[in-house]
């Protein structure tokens, strides 16, 4: 036979239920609902972006080397590239030497477009079996300081360091010596390297 539960039975039954709920809740979460201190842990991230620098290197007084008008002769402009990926496309920009390194002199040395700008990164090889030259785009000049220069293209290269590209890299620019009555003494120019990061 069914029982017959009057109300005041029911009301006492859902009494008794919330307070052993409530009592779970408090076992269940004693953390929470006791103690005087507590700690938390929060996940906090950055994205590092590609950068990239390059420094110069001065070349020093004994490595000037002494020319005569036999022809092209080389000059390694030497530089230092520091960046957070593998892969940097290089490129070249160069100017006539000038005597007294006075860019209104008339007396100068002219680079040698035609045998392009060699590119020598110690720690790195040209991507997609590129040759490590840089051609000067023969119509375009620029101003670096007051020197009027010529531009190359940019060539892409990999190092082998993991993740980075830092390393000593030289530019080699030649230059066209064929005057022969060209006056003595010290001409100079300017050579920039230009480097960008490939994505």
């Amino acid at each position: 036979m069914w029982a017959i539960f009057s109300s005041k039975h029911v009301a006492a039954f859902k009494a008794g239920c919330t307070c052993i709920g409530v009592a779970w809740l408090f076992l269940l979460a004693p953390s929470v609902l006791s103690g005087k201190s507590d700690t938390a842990l929060a996940h906090v991230y950055v994205n590092v972006i590609p950068n990239i620098a390059v420094q110069a290197i001065a070349q020093p007084v004994a490595a000037i080397p002494a020319v005569m008008s036999t022809g092209a002769f080389p000059i390694a402009a030497q530089f230092n590239i520091a960046a957070n990926t593998d892969r940097v496309e290089i490129g070249c920009v160069a100017s006539a030497l000038h005597r007294a390194a006075v860019p209104s002199s008339t007396d100068r040395i002219d680079v040698k477009k035609n045998m392009g700008c060699s590119i020598d990164a110690t720690l790195a090889n040209p991507l997609n079996g590129a040759v490590a030259k840089a051609q000067y785009q023969q119509d375009i000049t620029v101003d670096i300081g007051g020197f009027p220069a010529s531009p190359t293209n940019l060539v892409a290269f990999q190092s082998y360091q993991d993740a980075r590209f830092n390393m000593n890299v030289s530019l080699i620019v030649h230059y066209d010596f064929d005057r022969l009555n060209m006056p003595q003494g010290q001409y100079g120019g300017v050579v920039k390297l230009v480097a960008l990061i490939t994505q």
